[in-house]
């Protein structure tokens, strides 16, 4: 543990001789004598490396023979991955036959589910860019319609205000909410 995070000072550390951290001590029922008025902060995720990188280990496991608990551990970690981005892959697709909320919505809980994964899939940051540009889009209309019509410059339109769709044709001007795409 670190000192800091369960409110222990380098001198308690050093004196002590055997520590229970704050949820140990809960769990006996045992009052957590360190506490410092406040509860200990909630653990942090930490980075998940991506799909590429852990490929790459593996096929340089492969390659070298070895054959490990580590490199067997992360195989599943990796499928579970490469499973995800085959339908969020055709969610980004400009072919794909839902309407723009139902898609939008298929987004959101795909990239919900992408956040539970131990092994950062591919297409990730791009449905995660996706539905930015659409949430900034939304603010955007929203901003126009509470605009008093002759306050509002004529060449300005929501349809002019569309995002980008160089990275991967999600959202293209006919995919907005209520636009089904063909």
């Amino acid at each position: 543990y670190h000192g800091p995070c369960v409110g222990v000072s380098k001198a308690e550390s050093d004196a002590m001789s055997e520590f229970s951290c704050p949820s140990c001590a809960a769990a006996k029922g045992v009052p957590y004598k360190y506490a410092q008025g406040q509860p200990p902060p909630r653990p942090k995720r930490t980075r998940r490396p991506a799909a590429r990188y852990v490929a790459a280990l593996l096929c340089e496991a492969e390659a070298l023979r070895v054959s490990t608990p580590e490199t067997e551990a992360m195989r599943p970690l990796l499928e579970a991955a490469t499973a995800w981005d085959v339908p969020a892959r055709a969610l980004l697709s400009p072919s794909e036959r839902l309407c723009g909320t139902e898609r939008l919505a298929a987004l959101r809980e795909a990239v919900a589910r992408a956040d539970d994964l131990e092994v950062t899939p591919e297409a990730l940051p791009l449905a995660r860019a996706a539905l930015e540009r659409y949430d900034n889009w939304r603010r955007n209309e929203d901003t126009l319609r509470e605009r008093p019509k002759e306050a509002r410059r004529p060449s300005v339109s929501a349809a002019s205000m569309a995002p980008s769709t160089q990275d991967c044709g999600f959202l293209s001007a006919s995919a907005f909410p209520g636009d089904c795409l063909a």
